[in-house]
């Protein structure tokens, strides 16, 4: 039958089967469903075959017409197959079998009968099989793809974070870096002229040192960084006295923070507190929002450091009486939006010093909680967990 007389088909059984629909007519229903799924498979549109046969199959049920269920199994069985779902396929081959053999047992007990019946067991269980390991196929082909796709996915995120760090990195040595050492030539350059009086050179030297610190340890941080990077963040941690890693970070800043008549305290437990993490990584951590906060608090402010335990964990603690941040700006620099603002004596920062300590932070799984409010100072404060 040609392409357009299926198509006549169709048309003649959804009309029949809406006339039998509107006179209730349920056993012409159920027949003309059954010649419609067979129509629809013929056309190879094999969903609808399966919409309209599962229909049929309920109404065979109903009115007794149970001698057509074979052939609509039939249907059902190769629709699924095309359809690539080979455990309902075997369903609905095995339910023809099962019909097959119970119309065979009927038979006169002849050899040309059971002769037949072998015959079409073994050619069913043979395509059985066929749909079995097909199904087992698609099993694996589908285990395959997701495994490469969490694989790509999880590649994608990497060269994110690769190519977001390259960019920070290029920013950062194209303008924060190469600034303050092209300054730092030019007034050397200045100095060895005798451009300058000797109370002149001694205040531009001092500026010259704080800016060779501030851009001694911005490379420490960015060589830690890419360190860490490099390493696939899988560095070995070791028990470290924190105790003793803040004591050397605040006797470091003790000179800059009396030069600005800052009062620098620290407070720690009387007993030993030991974290297993990266030494430098604390240093870095603590060097950042140490700096900061000598950075925005004024002169004879105060700068708090404190070191204790709680039941969530070991908290480092950085207080000042600085002038504080707004909850946009502690959201800007959460997120990793900050920029630098000058200091309370005009300060210059690189601005990304504190990215660089919610780096470390993050990889210690630490928490960093921020307290702080627009001229009421700040206190960062750090959970690391037990």
């Amino acid at each position: 039958m040609g392409k357009e007389r299926w198509q006549e088909a169709q048309a003649y059984f959804e009309e029949v089967a809406a006339y039998a629909r509107d006179h209730s007519d349920e056993r012409q229903l159920a027949l003309s469903m059954h010649h419609l799924s067979m129509v629809k498979h013929r056309n190879q549109d094999y969903q609808a075959a399966i919409e309209i046969g599962l229909d049929a199959l309920k109404q065979f049920s109903l009115d007794d017409l149970t001698q057509y269920t074979e052939p609509i199994y039939g249907i059902l069985q190769d629709s699924y197959a095309h359809l690539n779902d080979y455990q309902s396929a075997y369903k609905y081959l095995m339910k023809q079998y099962e019909i097959a053999e119970k119309r065979h047992a009927d038979h006169p007990r002849s050899i040309i009968a059971r002769a037949e019946a072998d015959f079409l067991k073994r050619q069913m269980q043979d395509q059985a099989e066929s749909y079995r390991r097909q199904n087992i196929e698609l099993n694996e082909s589908n285990r395959i793809i997701t495994q490469k796709t969490e694989e790509l996915e999880s590649s994608h995120s990497k060269l994110k974070a690769t190519n977001a760090l390259l960019n920070r990195l290029v920013s950062l040595i194209a303008h924060d870096v190469r600034g303050p050492v092209a300054n730092i030539a030019q007034a050397l350059e200045l100095i060895s002229d005798g451009s300058f009086e000797p109370s002149e050179e001694m205040m531009l030297l001092k500026e010259l040192h704080t800016s060779a610190d501030l851009t001694s340890h911005l490379l420490d941080d960015l060589l830690l960084l890419i360190k860490n990077y490099a390493t696939n963040q899988a560095q070995d941690r070791s028990l470290i006295d924190l105790d003793r890693i803040v004591s050397e970070v605040v006797n470091l800043y003790r000179p800059v923070a009396r030069n600005k008549g800052i009062t620098l305290t620290y407070e720690r437990e009387g007993i030993s507190v030991l974290l297993r993490a990266l030494a430098d990584h604390i240093k870095a951590i603590l060097r950042n929002l140490l700096g900061n906060a000598i950075k925005y608090t004024p002169i004879n402010g105060a700068v708090e450091i404190k070191l204790y335990r709680s039941a969530m964990g070991i908290h480092l603690s950085v207080i000042d009486s600085g002038v504080g941040m707004s909850k946009d700006q502690i959201n800007a620099l959460l997120n990793g939006c900050a920029k630098s603002t000058r200091g309370t004596l005009d300060e210059r920062g690189f601005g990304l010093g504190l990215q660089f300590a919610l780096e470390f932070i993050h990889l210690h799984n630490a928490k960093l909680n921020i307290d702080s409010s627009t001229g009421g100072g700040s206190t960062f404060d750090i959970c690391f967990p037990n």
